[in-house]
């Protein structure tokens, strides 16, 4: 399910302002101060935003959470898988609701608890090459998982960024002020360039820890 237009207001004004600290008719009165949205159908697109682990803030961190409270099942672990997302240009948005649930080992992980860990799955083989990354390389249909609790990557460190609503997977690095989003693939896929202070159309949603392969491809 692609974000409609109301969601992508509601991303950009809470790229500049602490949209949880803001009554639902300002908001409203934001997105169109002519004919104000109503205070219910904003309550009804910020719990979408939040679901999908858009919004920024506190809560975004208790989301994550909370979905994985009570799912350890001992070594194992049951993470949300949130949705899909694109490997080449920003053109698949993240599923409203969580497809179900990947269960993987702890020590796989090398983690004692699964707090911020979330999965995504790839689509499209621009990242096919990505070598570096553990478990890599990342085809279309594996499980990427996240920690949304990292949004300060490292260069070289692979991301999933939202790019004008969208979820998309790259390998990160930033030169002076400019981003540099890059593919690792077969295919001669051009990267993508933004300036760091463009926070109304791209922000950082995690840093990736590992991927898990699928035989079973995206399409079957």
């Amino acid at each position: 399910m692609k974000l409609q237009s109301i969601d992508i207001q509601l991303l950009k004004i809470s790229q500049k302002a602490d949209i949880r600290k803001m009554g639902l008719r300002q908001l409203g009165r934001l997105i169109n101060e002519s004919k104000p949205e109503h205070p219910q159908t904003i309550k009804h697109h910020l719990a979408k935003l939040d679901k999908l682990g858009l919004l920024k803030g506190k809560a975004k961190a208790k989301k994550f959470i909370n979905l994985n409270k009570g799912k350890r099942g001992g070594k194992l672990f049951n993470l949300p898988i949130l949705g899909l997302a694109n490997c080449g240009q920003a053109e698949v948005f993240a599923e409203e609701d969580i497809m179900g649930y990947l269960k993987i080992s702890s020590m796989l992980l090398n983690r004692k608890n699964p707090d911020g860990l979330f999965v995504v799955r790839a689509v499209g083989n621009s990242l096919n090459q990505a070598l570096s990354v553990p478990g890599g390389p990342i085809s279309d249909g594996d499980y990427v998982i996240v920690d949304s609790e990292q949004k300060s990557p490292n260069p070289g460190e692979y991301v999933l960024s939202v790019i004008e609503g969208a979820a998309n997977l790259k390998r990160y690095f930033k030169r002076d002020e400019q981003i540099e989003l890059v593919s690792e693939s077969t295919e001669d896929i051009s990267p993508i360039f933004i300036h760091e202070d463009e926070k109304d159309e791209y922000f950082i949603n995690g840093v990736v820890v590992r991927v898990m392969k699928n035989s079973v491809n995206l399409d079957e």
